[in-house]
Formats: C-alpha cells, structure tokens, sequence
C-alpha cells in the first residue's frame, strides 16, 4: 500500500488550473465584473477551466477510491449526486437548483415581456445569445412560454 501511495502523481496542471478557477471566482462568482460576465470569450474559458476542475476532482476521487478496500465513499451531498436512484415519478431538484427557481420567478426581468412590452423591446436587443438562452430556460422553469427573439 505504501509503495502504491507514494507512486501517486499530482494531476498535471493543478496549479494553473486552481488559479484560473480562483479569478473565475473573483470576477464572475463572488464579485461580478460586469465586463468578465458579458464576454463570451472569457464566459467560453470559465466553462473550459470548470470542464478540467471537474476532470481533476473526478481523478481525485478515483485515487481516493483507492484507499477503499472493499467500499466506496460520497464524495457530495446525495441531493448531488445524478446516479442515485429515486422514486418513479418523484421529481427531484437540489436545494441549489430550489433556490435558483424561487430567484427567477420573484425576477420581474422574465415577466417584463408581457407586463412591460415597452421596456422589453428596449432591453431585448441587448441580449446575448447566450443570456437569451438562459432567459428562456428560466421562463420554462417557472411555466412561461418561451419569448421568440428576432
């Protein structure tokens, strides 16, 4: 087991990853930079940086599962984990996911198409595809229809 455990390697790139992570955090998570949020070039490196966080934590955890003779351990909440099984029919959402939906409906911007027409054709313009995207999957989520954008 020794000789097993100090023939493993640090992931390669762990440093340059976790820095990246770290400004992504800073500029986008904790304190949004306006600029840092609207670009989709840098929006595209967040979501290439998280793609290699998750591909580490999943090599992480394979050298943890390691340790496990016989076992396995969670390395989340189970509310987290997709593979568990539920319930037929039981609809499941974590408490992120409940939250997230309880921020859009109480969000007059995803309503503002019907209720301020006005103020919509001037803000719809504005929207990147991306944003555009997101507005119509939280409409969905909170049972509105999707807003056809020209």
């Amino acid at each position: 087991m020794r000789q097993y455990l100090e023939g493993l390697k640090t992931p390669e790139g762990i440093d340059e990853t976790l820095t990246q992570v770290k400004r992504i955090r800073d500029k986008l998570v904790a304190h949004l930079d306006k600029d840092y949020a609207l670009d989709d070039n840098l929006r595209s490196q967040a979501s290439t940086t998280f793609k290699r966080l998750e591909s580490l934590l999943e090599e992480a955890n394979g050298l943890l599962a390691g340790l496990f003779i016989g076992g396995g351990r969670a390395m989340l909440p189970i509310d987290y984990i997709n593979s568990v099984q539920r319930r037929e029919g039981m609809e499941h959402t974590s408490d992120i996911e409940h939250t997230l939906d309880l921020l859009a409906k109480d969000s007059r911007f995803l309503y503002m198409p019907e209720e301020q027409p006005n103020l919509w054709s001037l803000d719809a313009p504005k929207l990147t595809p991306w944003q555009k995207q997101r507005f119509n999957y939280y409409r969905k989520r909170v049972g509105l229809s999707e807003v056809k954008f020209d």
